[in-house]
Formats: structure tokens, sequence, C-alpha cells
């Protein structure tokens, strides 16, 4: 029996059309991993044996913000920000500047709050550039290769280079900036409260176009050749990134969380009904979906035959790129006491896959913990599938700023 979710409209021309349900849903039936009714559940698999490394407990309130790498966590608060290693927990240094939005890209870090941004050099410890903000930010600072995107619920929209902050364009976006802009190739794609999704060269911040959707869209993913996002009356919208002409669209019925995810064959999303879906890249068909245990922190991620989704009880739940259970990391505990500070952070590759948690006790506000969970050995053994080839258009080539 099929859900109304899951009847499909296509645009046609000026029109919508609505396929025939009954021929859609023997299609999801039969594709692998589905949760259609009727569908042979898929047996467990072991992939993932997750392992504690370390947990510690942190003088003082839970962080604002965090980011890490393969060696480091940042995390940040609204007066200071603090290093921790990756391989132990243990705090390694820190400086005494607000912190509010972290983001990193490799060794260099922006931090921010609504009146000042700052570059941080984390192998030097230092402070390389700061300068002031006009307005306050709309969403986490962008980075990427050397570029840093800021944007504002002005419209306004601003690339740095990171090696000293210099500004290098402007662009008016025309209306408050939704979510965080997405950078690929030589481009940079974003949303705005008037319905627009733009795309910008990255280069020279001329915008290439500009396309007027019929409802509010959410945070863009760019790259592949598309521009996919997800609208809040839970549409999935997919536009040609050369023209913005519409590829395809899905009416799921649940706006999302996050922007959507790429890979070789997939568009991932999770939506505030808690649910993951897989979309087909060629044609935007639904492929599988899956329930999750509750609603997601974040975006999913993908890591070569991995998709993880950060979940708001702190647990990462791990999928092959069918839906089949692959795992997944722990959430602190099963304790209505515990609160996850931030959403959990997904870093690493293959081996050393893992997932950091910054949690606290509602009755104790005075300390709070960093766990980091990894995924086992078996995790890049041969019974894994080879991961999928590159992704057209998805390889970075941009260069850094001049």
């Amino acid at each position: 029996m099929c859900h109304a979710e899951y009847h499909y409209y296509k645009r046609v021309g000026l029109s919508v059309v609505r396929l025939n349900i009954v021929i859609f849903c023997v299609l999801l039936s039969a594709s692998p991993g589905s949760g259609a009714a009727g569908a042979t559940p898929a047996p467990r698999i072991d992939a993932l044996p997750m392992v504690n490394q370390w947990t510690r407990s942190v003088d003082g309130p839970p962080p604002a913000a965090a980011a890490a790498d393969s060696t480091r966590v940042v995390a940040g608060w609204a007066d200071h920000f603090d290093v921790f290693a990756l391989a132990t927990g243990d705090r390694d240094w820190g400086l005494p500047i607000p912190a509010t939005r972290v983001a990193c890209d490799g060794a260099f870090c922006v931090v921010a709050n609504d009146t000042d941004i700052r570059g941080i050099d984390l192998d030097r410890h230092a402070v390389r550039w700061q300068q002031r903000l006009s307005a306050p930010l709309s969403a986490t600072p962008a980075m990427r290769s050397g570029w840093i995107v800021l944007t504002t619920a002005t419209g306004r929209v601003r690339a740095l280079q990171a090696v000293d902050g210099r500004e290098v364009w402007q662009f008016d976006a025309g209306g408050a900036v939704i979510g965080a802009p997405s950078i690929n190739g030589t481009r940079v794609a974003l949303s705005t409260a008037r319905h627009a999704v733009t795309l910008i060269d990255i280069a020279t911040g001329h915008g290439l176009w500009s396309k007027i959707i019929d409802s509010q869209p959410g945070a863009p993913c760019l790259g592949g050749g598309v521009v996919v996002i997800g609208t809040d009356d839970g549409r999935l919208v997919t536009l040609d990134d050369g023209s913005g002409r519409l590829r395809f669209e899905y009416r799921m019925g649940a706006s999302l969380t996050g922007a959507p995810t790429l890979d070789e064959r997939h568009v991932y999303t999770v939506g505030l009904d808690g649910v993951l879906r897989a979309f087909d890249r060629g044609n935007g068909a639904q492929r599988w979906y899956k329930n999750l245990d509750t609603r997601a922190a974040n975006a999913p991620t993908v890591d070569g035959d991995l998709v993880l989704v950060p979940l708001r009880n702190g647990v990462v739940d791990v999928r092959l790129n069918d839906g089949r259970v692959a795992g997944r990391f722990p959430g602190p505990a099963d304790d209505a006491r515990l609160r996850v500070a931030v959403p959990p952070i997904v870093t690493g590759t293959g081996a050393t896959l893992t997932a950091i948690t910054a949690w606290s006790d509602v009755n104790d506000t005075t300390r709070w913990s960093l766990t980091r969970l990894a995924g086992g050995a078996r995790l890049s053994t041969s019974a894994w599938p080879s991961p999928p080839a590159a992704i057209p258009g998805l390889a970075l080539t941009l260069t850094p700023p001049r």
C-alpha cells in the first residue's frame, strides 16, 4: 500500500503532471533497500564496529560551535575558543576571542560573532587577521581552497581570501541569504528569502544566473552539473548549473534539515519528518527511503559507500548507499538529562572515520563532555564494495584567490 508521499510529480512545459501512483509503487518496491510495504527487510550488516576512544570532561558551559579535522577539534564560545587533540581529547591551546561561529579548512579556521571575524592559523596558534563586520552573518562562513564566503541577512555577500582576509568581491543577493552557500569548482550557489537561487562566478563575483522558484528555497548543494535545493513546502528541486533550467522536481511532503548531499549516483536528503531519502541523480526519482530514530541535527554526509546522518540525540546513523544499515556511532547515553550541545561532527575517511559529540548534563551546567567514537579496521577491508569513481563536476578545480 502506498503512502501519499509517493505521488510523483514532474514538470512538463508549464504544467505539472502527476504520474500513475500504481506504476510508481511497483518501481519503488523493486528498488533495493526501499521502505515500501512488502519489501523484504535487508539484513543488518555489522561492518562498522564502534570504539569509544575517549571521553573528556571539561570545565565550563558547553560550546556554541565546533568543527574538526583529522588531528584536532575546535570549539568556540562567546568569549574564547579552544583546540583539543583528536588523538587524546586533551586541550592543546586556546585564545580569548569570541567564536560563536566556527569554520575550518585544514589548518586554517575563521571564527566570528555578530561584530567581528578573525582568521586563525592553527599550526602557529595565532590570529592571522581580523576585521569588523558591518552586519551579523546569516550563516557560518563557507570555506574551500583559500576562499571564504560570508553572507548576511541584508543580502550582502562577500568573498575573502583566507590568507590575509582581503576582500576580493561583493555581491548583492537581492534579499536575505538562507543557509550556507555551496562552493564547487569555480562557482558559488546561494538561496535568498525572495525565492531566488543564484549562481556566482567565484573569481569575479559576477552573477551567472538567478532562478525564481515558487516557494522558499533552503540551503543549496552545488556539484555534478546541478544545483539541488529543498523548499519549505517539501519539494526537492534540481536545476542545471549552466543555465538555471529546471531539471527535476519531487514532492517529498517535508522540508529539509540542512542541504542535500550528492554522490556519483544519488542525491541524499533528510527531512523534518525524520526520513532519509535517496534520489536518482539521472532522473530525479526516489530510489529508497529509511525512517531514522529521531530528527536529524544536520545534513547527511557521504564517505565512499557510506551515508552518515548526525541525529539530535548525538547518534550518527550510518548506511550503505543502498539504504542498508552499516552501523551507528552511539550517542552519549540514553538519559533524558543529557543534551547534545552542537550537532555531532563526522570527520576523517575510511578506517579513520570518526564522530565527535559535545554534550552536557542539564543538572550540571558547570561542566560538559567531549567524546570521540571511531569505526573499526573492518571499515576499509575488501568486504566493502569499491568506492565510486570521481563525480564529474565535484572534483575541486578552483585556485586560491589572487
